[in-house]
C-alpha cells in the first residue's frame, strides 16, 4: 500500500511525483550522504583553467592576519576566528587525514568532475559550506586551510571544530525552520524545486543536472505545499513565527506568483487559526524573493496578501555579467532575471519604497562575482536611495565551471563587507540550534 502521508499531500496523484516526494521525506532510504568518499575521488579534479588574474586562494596565515588587522578583526579571538571562517569559505580547505573524510558529503546527480566535494555543517550555530581543494593543486589554486578530523587549521593555528554535519539535501529542502540574528523564528518554504532559469552561479546546478536526478525533484502546488506543512510540521506554533519566506525556483510570470502567494497566505491563516496573519499582526510578515514584482500594480497586489518585506535578488550589478550568468533560453527574451538592467532595478526599488516603506526594502547581492569597482558603485547607489537593509552573500564555488566567475579578490571582498557594515544594518544571518524542528533529521552532531 502506498504511503498514506504522501497520498494526502498529493491528493491521490500516483504519478512520478509520488516517487519523488517519497524519496525526499525519507521513505526510501539510501546510503549515508557523508563518509563514503575516498581521497582519490576528492583529488580527481584538474586545476581551473580560466581563473581571473587577480584571484588566488593560497593566502598564508600571516597574510590573513595582516588583512584582519586592517579592519579590527584581530581585537578578539572570536572576531579573528570568524574572519578566518569567512576566508575558508572563499579559499576552500584540504583534507588533512583519513578521519576528515568521514565528514565529506558525497556527490550525486551530476557528471563526474563537475561538482566539487565539500564540507557542509555547523560551526557553533553558523551554517557553512566549504569546497574541498585537491592535494595536487599548486600555486594560487591551492589552500593553506586543512581539515584534520573535525578540526580546522591553518599552519599551526587552530581555528575551530565542526559542531555538526549537514546530512540533508539543500536541493530537497521543501521547508525548514530557523532563527535569524535577532532570534526571530522563520519558516522558509521552497515549493518549486525545478528551475529553468539556470543561473550559472546557483548551487542547484540545474544546467548540468542528470535527468535521473532531476526526476527526483518536485514542484508542489500551493495546496500541496500547505498539506506538506501540516504533515511534516504538525506541532509548529505559527503564532511564534515572525516571518514566512518563499525562497524558491522562479515562477512562470507575475500572475502565477501572486496567485500562489495568495493561496499560501490564506492557507497558513487557516492552518494556524489566525496565529500567523501579517494583515492582523504587525510583527509578522511574508517575503518572497523574485524579480517579477517590478511595477506599482504588482506590488500593491502582493501587499494585499501579507507580503510586508520586498526582496529583490539583484545578485549582480554589471549588466554584462547579468546577461552572461542569468539568462536562460527557456524563457522569452525580456523575462529573464538577466534581461532586467540594473537601472530598471533601481527604478523598481524606488517604487517599492512607497508601498512597503523604506525600512522593508531588502535587496540581495552576491559578493565576489562582480568586480570591486562595480560592486562599490552599485552599493553606493542603493545607499543614495535611502535603503537601510542590504542582504549579501559571499559567492561560494560549487562546480568546476564556476571558478571563472570570481572577479573579486579576498582582500577586496573584505573591504566591501566593511563598507556594507558601515552603511547598512546588520546583515541577515541564520542561527541553527538543536531545538529547531527537524534538526536531527538534517544534522548529525559530532561527538567530542
Amino acid at each position: 500500500m502506498k504511503n498514506e502521508k504522501i497520498n494526502y499531500i498529493l491528493s491521490g496523484d500516483n504519478s512520478s511525483r509520488f516517487d519523488a516526494l517519497e524519496i525526499q521525506i525519507g521513505q526510501k532510504k539510501s546510503k549515508s550522504p557523508i563518509g563514503n568518499v575516498t581521497k582519490e575521488e576528492v583529488n580527481h579534479f584538474d586545476e581551473p583553467q580560466n581563473l581571473q588574474e587577480n584571484i588566488r586562494f593560497n593566502y598564508t596565515f600571516c597574510e590573513l592576519k595582516k588583512i584582519a588587522e586592517l579592519y579590527g578583526f584581530n581585537e578578539s579571538k572570536e572576531k579573528f576566528n570568524t574572519f578566518l571562517l569567512q576566508a575558508i569559505q572563499y579559499c576552500g580547505i584540504r583534507i588533512g587525514d583519513e578521519a576528515a573524510l568521514q565528514y565529506v558529503k558525497t556527490i550525486s546527480g551530476f557528471p563526474k568532475k563537475f561538482r566539487y566535494f565539500r564540507i557542509a555543517g555547523l560551526w557553533g550555530t553558523t551554517r557553512l559550506t566549504i569546497r574541498i581543494v585537491p592535494d595536487q593543486w599548486t600555486g594560487r589554486f591551492t589552500s593553506n586551510f586543512v581539515l584534520k578530523g573535525s578540526e580546522m587549521w591553518i599552519d599551526d593555528y587552530f581555528i575551530g571544530e565542526l559542531k555538526a554535519i549537514f546530512t540533508g539535501s539543500s536541493l530537497y529542502n521543501l521547508a525548514y525552520v530557523t532563527e535569524n540574528q535577532n532570534s526571530e523564528k522563520i519558516l522558509s518554504i521552497n515549493p518549486l524545486q525545478k528551475c529553468a532559469q539556470n543561473c550559472q552561479f546557483c548551487f542547484k546546478g540545474s544546467r548540468a543536472m542528470l535527468s535521473s536526478f532531476r526526476d527526483t525533484l518536485i514542484n508542489l502546488k500551493a495546496d500541496e505545499m500547505l498539506r506538506f506543512l501540516q504533515v511534516e510540521y504538525p506541532e509548529l506554533d505559527y503564532s511564534e513565527l515572525t516571518e514566512l519566506v518563499v525562497l524558491t525556483a522562479r515562477f512562470r510570470d507575475t500572475d502565477q506568483l501572486i496567485s500562489y502567494i495568495s493561496e499560501i497566505y490564506r492557507g497558513i491563516c487557516k492552518i494556524s487559526n489566525g496565529g500567523f496573519d501579517p494583515l492582523t499582526h504587525s510583527n509578522q510578515r511574508i517575503k518572497v524573493s523574485t524579480h517579477l514584482l517590478s511595477d506599482l500594480d504588482s506590488m500593491k497586489r502582493i501587499f494585499q496578501v501579507g507580503v510586508r518585506r520586498y526582496i529583490y535578488p539583484i545578485e549582480i550589478f554589471s549588466n554584462k555579467l547579468r546577461r552572461k550568468y542569468m539568462v536562460s533560453p527557456f524563457y522569452e527574451k525580456g523575462s529573464n532575471k538577466g534581461d532586467v538592467s540594473i537601472e530598471e532595478i533601481y527604478k523598481s526599488l524606488n517604487i517599492a519604497t512607497s508601498i512597503f516603506g523604506i525600512e522593508n526594502i531588502e535587496p540581495v547581492i552576491i559578493l565576489g562575482i562582480d568586480t570591486y569597482k562595480n560592486t562599490k558603485k552599485g552599493i553606493t547607489t542603493l545607499k543614495s536611495i535611502g535603503l537601510k537593509l542590504l542582504t549579501h552573500n559571499t559567492f561560494r564555488v560549487y562546480d568546476s565551471d564556476q571558478m571563472e566567475m570570481y572577479h573579486m579578490s579576498f582582500e577586496e571582498l573584505v573591504d566591501i563587507q566593511q563598507f556594507l557594515l558601515d552603511n547598512f544594518e546588520a546583515n541577515f544571518s541564520q542561527k541553527i540550534t538543536s531545538n529547531l524542528p527537524k534538526y536531527f533529521n538534517k544534522y548529525q552532531d559530532i561527538k567530542g
